[in-house]
This record gives structure tokens, C-alpha cells and sequence, in this order.
């Protein structure tokens, strides 16, 4: 593995990313010929008759196997060169990677690492975060009851009241979904949101605002959604965010029920700037002028501009894909799922077509080619949708978000109201969109020279403690986040071990009371399908 990463290094690339220039992918680094390797074994023979022994006998033994196994397996380049073939020949993907000799290379790519690259205290970042509360809590007074929109300009002046009182923010009551970009960056947004679900008088949750006959559903709290500025660690978003958290909490608002069942409708959504990878947005593709359909003129059979993803960017996205199923294990079970609906899987399932069928190996081609599209290959939309549906920006991560807001959104998490679930959260993915800058990087990928290097069982805790140590360690010069990321793995709710470390009876209190009652499964308590925000 060393070998390759020898030959991918350009000089005065700095430290991590893609090279400039051509780097093949090779099957098996430095393995030498078949030839050679014979004549090294004979010659191993020979001096080991001299040393005698059986020692020796089984020292030639377990070299012998060694040296030929150290010939190209099943995930070599002429497998790599077929699943990128078949890949490419798909009429929705356009990107190609070029082809020297028949081996897939990395094109020359503009876009390196530099020193205008931003450290975490300059890297921004925002949160959108989907929470209830009750309308008989403290902080509303008298009965919140009601659906007359006086009631709900009522409710939710006290409740944005309350918030710029306990955290002295800016916070912004709005009834509109849909604020300009510079509105970010001035105030905390509250949201009222009626499409959430919310717990019933009879304990179930129900996810519309009315039944399929008109009439109210009867329910018993307020939804709505906190939108943060536009944040930096240099200005102190850290701690605004763990204030408002704190807030929030002591107001009542909650991510589950008041019995603490889980609410499968609220999530909690990160959005890293990416304003320094992603310099400018990507030239808008030219529709028909027949079009009724909103189709773009890649749809129509046309071609679009131009447009290189650059190379920082595949790369922490290429490590994201890789570890994937690995971060998911950080989630509740029921969002681990690779189909489920507004937050489907990048990698795998059928709503990543292009990528489910995948090795590593050829991945880690598609995605680092510069000519690949990133929204094309990891931000999908439904089979047959147009690049732009709403269906691309519904996955785990979305890169759609790149164009509006020069982003990337984190869509996985489920909400909560611990400052440090929130705050440990965003510390995590600023990391990952960060690992271009770990050096050789490549070398902790699972790659075809060592498929696991994680280890030989494959097992997906010892992935997750892989990736936290190679790469979110370095770059957040601790261990922490892997001590607490570690705690809960494998169980239905790794969040009631994290928030419970030395407490394993409050931990599988808590478990028990977000399935709803022992034995249970989250969906079995929802009177209609879970739909997860």
C-alpha cells in the first residue's frame, strides 16, 4: 500500500490529497512477477537446507505461500476496469475516467490543497434541528390548545421569546419554509412546521397535520423546526449552539414523546461550508426551450456545461462513501436503514444505483476521476426522476446543496436536545469533510492491497474505531470523539449510551423508552408509516 501512495505523491502537493497528475490504479502495489517470485522461493530453499531443521522447513513453507499470494486477486485493475465500464455506458452518468494502457486513471486536476484551504476555526457551519413541545408545558402559559392561527402566533412569540431571553440571540418567528440565503446569516429562525408528527391523547404518533377525512388530528403538541446563522468556531458558534441547546431543554421542547418514545419525523440536519472547496456554483444547465416538464437539457438528450468537482472534495466525499456503513452504526437502528425514505444511503441500496454494486477499489476510481460527477454518482435522484428532483437531495449526504448554499448537508441524525450529542455531532463531520488534510490518507482506505485493514473479521465496530482513529483523531488532536463514539455501538439507540456512560440501568431505561415498551419495535408504535425528517 505504500507503493501506490509513493506513486500517486506529487511534489509540492502538501500533505493528502489527489496527485496532479496521472496515478494508476494498480492491483496488488509492488507485487513483483511470477517469475521473480519463484526464484526467490528457490533461492530461500537453498539457504534454508543449509540452516537444516524443521524450523526451517516451515519458515520456507509460510514464505512460499506468502510470495504467491502476493499475486493479484479477484479486486484487481481488469475488475476495477469492468465495473467502471459498465458504470459508464449508464445513460444517466456522463463523467468518465481516462484510460492509459487499460488501467483507470486520475486526470489532472486544477483544484489542490493549499494554504487558503480553512481550519476548523474559519470552516462554517449551520443546523437545522426538528423538535415538539408539549402544549401544556410551563412555558406557554396558559392552555396551548388550539389550531386558530391566532393561537399559533401566540404560542410561538412565547416560545421565541423565551429563547432570545435564556441565550440573549436573535431569534426570528417565520411562517415562511423558504428564506433567502442571507437570512441565515443574521438571526436563529423558528419554524413552525404542522407536517411533523406528534404524539396523540392515545400515546401514537400521527405524521400529518389532519386525518384522511379533514378533520384535526387532536394532537397534543407544537412541531417546528430552529434554523441557525451562518456559524465559525472563531466567533464562537460552538457555544451558541450549546446555549441555545441548554434553552431549548429547560423550555420543555423534546425529540421524542413525554413518555421518551422515539419521534421518527424529527431529524437533525448539519450543513459544513464548503465555500473554500467549492469556490463557485456549478453553471446552471440550459433547459429546452420546448420544455414543460422543468427537465434540464441533459434530460433532453443534450449536454450541460462544463464542470470539475474539485479534488479536496472527492476526496473527503470517496472517504465518506467508503466508512459509510461504519458512521451509521453511530445512528438509531431504525435510521441505519439503507432505503429509508428522506434519508437514504449514498452507497448502498437501491436509491444508490450507481454505486451499490460497487468494490472499493472501483469507488475509489469513479469518485476521484475528475471528470465525475458528484451529484451525478453519490446524490442520485428516484430511477427515471431529472438530475434536480427533490428525491437527489434526500439522502444521508447531500451534495445538491453545494449549488444553493455551497454546502454539504449531513441529513442522518435523529433530533435530540443534548448539547453534547449536538455539538460532538458537529465536530465529527467537520472532521470528515476535512480528511483531505490527513496525510496519506489513501493508506487507511480499503483498498486492494488490504481489503480489511481494519481487520480480517470484517466487523463493523472495529471499522468505526479504524476511521475515528485515522481520521478524525489527527484532525481534532484528540481521542474524545472516539471514547464517545465508541459507547452504544451495536445497540438499537447508541445515543442513550453516550448520554449514560457510567450508568448502564439508565441507559437501557432509556432504550426501553424509546422503543415504546419493551420488546417492541419503533414502527410497530406509529399508526402510519414512519417518514424520517
Amino acid at each position: 500500500r505504500a507503493t501506490i501512495i509513493q506513486s500517486m505523491e506529487v511534489e509540492g502537493a502538501g500533505t493528502g490529497g489527489w496527485p496532479v497528475a496521472e496515478a494508476p490504479i494498480t492491483s496488488s502495489p509492488g507485487a513483483p512477477p511470477l517469475r521473480t517470485r519463484i526464484w526467490e522461493c528457490l533461492v530461500a530453499y537453498r539457504m534454508l537446507l543449509l540452516g537444516g531443521g524443521v524450523a526451517g522447513a516451515f519458515f520456507f513453507l509460510g514464505f512460499f505461500i506468502g510470495r504467491i499470494a502476493a499475486r493479484p486477486g479477484p479486486s484487481d485493475v481488469t475488475s476495477v476496469e469492468r465495473e467502471l465500464s459498465a458504470l459508464y455506458r449508464h445513460p444517466e452518468i456522463t463523467g468518465a475516467a481516462a484510460t492509459v494502457d487499460g488501467e483507470y486513471q486520475l486526470a489532472a486536476d486544477p483544484y489542490m490543497i493549499n494554504n487558503g484551504r480553512m481550519n476548523f476555526q474559519d470552516r462554517t457551519f449551520g443546523i437545522e434541528i426538528e423538535l415538539a413541545i408539549p402544549q401544556n408545558a410551563k412555558v406557554l402559559g396558559k392552555d396551548g390548545g388550539g389550531d386558530d392561527k391566532k393561537e399559533r402566533l401566540r404560542v410561538y412569540r412565547v416560545l421565541t421569546e423565551a429563547l432570545m431571553e435564556q441565550t440573549q440571540e436573535t431569534v426570528t418567528p417565520s411562517f415562511a419554509k423558504i428564506m433567502d440565503d442571507a437570512d441565515y446569516s443574521k438571526t436563529w429562525w423558528l419554524i413552525p412546521d404542522p407536517s411533523l408528527a406528534c404524539w396523540t391523547k392515545d400515546g401514537k404518533f400521527l405524521g400529518a397535520d389532519k386525518g384522511p377525512d379533514g378533520t384535526k388530528r387532536g394532537h397534543t403538541c407544537w412541531t417546528f423546526e430552529v434554523v441557525s446563522p451562518i456559524l465559525t468556531r472563531k466567533d464562537n458558534g460552538i457555544e451558541r449552539v450549546r446555549k441555545m441547546f441548554e434553552a431549548l431543554e429547560s423550555i420543555g421542547a423534546l425529540a421524542t414523546s413525554p413518555s421518551g418514545r422515539m419521534n421518527p419525523s424529527l431529524g437533525f440536519h448539519i450543513h459544513i461550508g464548503q465555500q473554500d472547496i467549492y469556490p463557485t456554483r456549478r453553471p446552471a444547465c440550459p433547459r429546452p426551450p420546448d420544455s414543460d416538464k422543468g427537465k434540464d437539457l441533459r434530460a433532453a438528450g443534450g449536454a450541460c456545461p462544463a464542470w470539475q468537482f474539485p479534488a479536496d472534495m472527492r476526496m473527503w466525499v470517496t472517504t465518506y462513501l467508503l466508512f459509510e456503513d461504519a458512521l451509521l452504526q453511530l445512528l438509531q437502528e431504525e435510521r441505519r436503514d439503507n432505503d429509508a425514505e428522506l434519508i437514504a444511503s449514498n452507497r448502498h441500496g437501491k436509491y444508490a444505483m450507481h454505486l451499490d454494486d460497487l468494490s472499493d477499489p472501483a469507488l475509489i476510481a469513479a469518485v476521484g476521476s475528475a471528470q465525475a460527477d458528484l451529484r451525478e454518482l453519490v446524490s442520485t435522484p428516484e430511477k427515471g426522476r431529472d438530475i434536480n428532483h427533490l428525491t437527489a437531495r434526500w439522502k444521508k449526504l447531500n451534495l445538491h446543496s453545494l449549488d444553493r448554499h455551497r454546502t454539504a448537508e449531513f441529513r442522518a441524525a435523529a433530533a435530540t436536545v443534548s448539547a453534547k450529542e449536538v455539538v460532538n455531532w458537529i465536530d465529527l463531520h467537520m472532521a470528515l469533510v476535512h480528511t483531505f488534510e490527513v496525510p496519506h490518507a489513501q493508506l487507511y482506505w480499503p483498498g486492494v492491497g488490504s481489503p480489511r485493514p481494519w481487520g480480517v473479521e470484517d466487523r463493523l465496530e472495529d471499522k468505526l474505531s479504524w476511521f475515528l482513529k485515522h481520521f478524525i483523531n489527527p484532525l481534532v488532536g484528540g481521542e474524545h470523539l472516539e471514547f464517545y463514539y465508541r459507547l452504544g455501538v451495536g445497540k438499537a439507540n447508541p445515543e442513550c449510551w453516550r448520554l449514560n456512560p457510567k450508568d448502564q440501568d439508565a441507559a437501557e431505561d432509556c432504550e426501553r423508552r424509546r422503543a415504546g415498551k419493551a420488546g417492541h419495535r419503533l414502527a410497530a408504535n406509529f399508526s402510519s408509516p414512519a417518514v424520517f425528517g
